[in-house]
């Protein structure tokens, strides 16, 4: 997603979807892990998981760890898709969100023991969701962001960091936009496993309850920004 337009108030709109994004990527991948023992939303954890259930022989949790990255990187593709399917980068962002809520329900569902008695359909359906999150959402205000997975963010934040300033003014400008995207997505994704972890040691499965909420407001977000930006462009 890139810059909506110059104006603070858009500006201020990108920003709030940015954080709602990323929040829900560390409730998604903390709750998943939690209550199924697989991420949901990046590759890197499940490949060490499921090295290290081939290490140790139990074949049937190497299965759920390999689906689940099959299904993430499945539905970044298709994600990558919508994305490129709408010149306005919030509709496909709000088309992709709806889609995302559906299978955040299915999940919920899940995790009724009368309804699945294994964790397959819940770590399938946030698989899922998180993946085609991951491949409509990338750039946002022109940096390059993403809101299901931290080490690549705070790569580039500390690279951002560190790096010299620039004297030109507008690179200048770039730079410190980067670094104050960049860690709000961490501080937002790191909040929301925190929040993950507090909510499931609560209300178990009814913790997605609560990510359904963060979705829906991430939804009428994308809207606002939908509505009040008709000629949003890819970079």
């Amino acid at each position: 997603m890139r810059n909506i337009s110059s104006s603070s108030s858009t500006d201020a709109i990108e920003n709030l979807v940015v954080i709602a994004l990323a929040c829900t990527g560390g409730y998604a991948d903390a709750a998943s892990f939690l209550l199924a023992g697989s991420f949901t939303g990046h590759v890197t954890g499940n490949v060490i998981l499921a090295a290290i259930s081939l290490g140790t022989g139990k074949y049937g949790e190497l299965g759920i760890h390999l689906l689940a990255i099959g299904l993430f990187l499945f539905a970044t593709g298709a994600g990558v898709l919508l994305s490129r399917a709408f010149a306005n980068k919030a509709a496909a962002l709000m088309r992709a969100l709806c889609i995302e809520m559906t299978l955040v329900a299915f999940a919920m569902l899940c995790t009724l023991e009368h309804i699945s008695r294994t964790s397959i359909p819940l770590i399938a359906c946030l698989c899922l969701a998180l993946g085609l999150q991951n491949g409509v959402f990338s750039k946002s205000l022109g940096v390059s962001v993403h809101a299901t997975y931290l080490t690549g963010n705070a790569t580039r934040l500390l690279t951002s960091i560190l790096q010299k300033e620039p004297s030109d003014d507008q690179m200048r400008s770039e730079r410190n936009t980067a670094i104050r995207l960049l860690w709000l997505t961490s501080i937002s994704f790191t909040a929301g496993a925190v929040l993950a972890g507090f909510a499931v040691h609560l209300f178990e499965g009814r913790a997605l309850w609560l990510l359904e909420l963060i979705l829906l407001l991430t939804t009428l977000a994308a809207w606002n920004a939908e509505a009040n930006a008709p000629r949003l462009r890819e970079a």
